[in-house]
């Protein structure tokens, strides 16, 4: 059976959880793309691409020498695109993992594009973001690779098969957000919808450290813990954009983006 999880971050847990004794299967039976499905336009997204221009726009965003990466990560994405297509066809069975969010949840309308017409079986697990906690209380994850490798196993109950006609349903969702050309898209009212590039700015505006001085990397690490489902290097374009506009500037250059040193122009 292979697994499909969106992002290396999952992806390595998950594959740690295969290793051990409460779940069964290998680890090379892992399938985890980093495709940056919520970030930019949808129509021009032949799977052959592996998305390596979006790719390439969110590492530079944080580093300068970015193209290797970028190009690197687009042919592993390339490659899991190729095995969901030929388990298609010789009827490998399928286990799609994700949760309301919008990457997560976007991978799963894809893979569901892509397995319609599976001969083998296909199964989802969705994941809850909110985790209770041994004390009682409850915990926000952002997204799976949150998870630790021994939780993986104890979200198996949730499994539930996916048969072609509901398959061929979700298939339509995604030919759906093909058309949609907006820059970002976000998970509103448990749906997927597209919305402006500055649909987070107040929040991340909000998020920035309380002083006027610094780093790139503190004021996306704030944001995070407050966004979910939302690339780093998203939020790390949009304070390159503030810069160009003047509402920060650069006290202190560096050749990684988050050593970089800001100050606000604007309180």
């Amino acid at each position: 059976m292979l697994e499909l999880v969106c992002g290396q971050s999952a992806g390595g847990s998950l594959k740690m959880a295969k290793n051990g004794a409460d779940f069964a299967g290998n680890a090379r039976d892992v399938l985890c793309p980093e495709l940056a499905l919520s970030v930019g336009n949808l129509r021009d997204f032949p799977p052959q691409t592996g998305r390596a221009e979006v790719l390439r726009g969110l590492y530079q965003a944080v580093r300068r020498q970015a193209d290797c990466d970028a190009e690197a990560q687009a042919q592993r994405n390339r490659d899991v695109l190729e095995k969901l297509c030929a388990a298609a066809a010789d009827g490998t069975p399928v286990r799609v993992w994700t949760a309301p969010a919008a990457e997560e949840w976007c991978l799963f309308l894809l893979a569901m594009y892509l397995l319609q017409n599976a001969g083998g079986p296909v199964s989802a697990v969705c994941v809850p973001l909110l985790q209770p906690r041994a004390d009682g209380t409850l915990c926000a994850l952002r997204s799976l690779g949150e998870l630790s490798p021994e939780q993986w196993h104890t979200f198996l109950p949730l499994e539930q098969p996916v048969d072609p006609a509901q398959r061929r349903a979700w298939a339509n969702l995604w030919n759906a957000s093909l058309w949609q050309s907006a820059p970002l898209r976000v998970m509103l009212n448990g749906t997927i919808a597209g919305v402006p590039e500055n649909f987070f700015d107040s929040l991340l505006w909000e998020s920035l450290p309380p002083r006027k001085v610094f780093s790139a990397g503190e004021a996306v690490g704030c944001a995070l813990s407050r966004l979910s489902g939302v690339p780093d290097g998203f939020l790390a374009g949009r304070l390159h954009r503030w810069t160009g506009q003047g509402k920060l500037r650069v006290r202190q250059p560096a050749e990684y983006y988050y050593e970089t040193v800001l100050e606000r122009t604007e309180l």
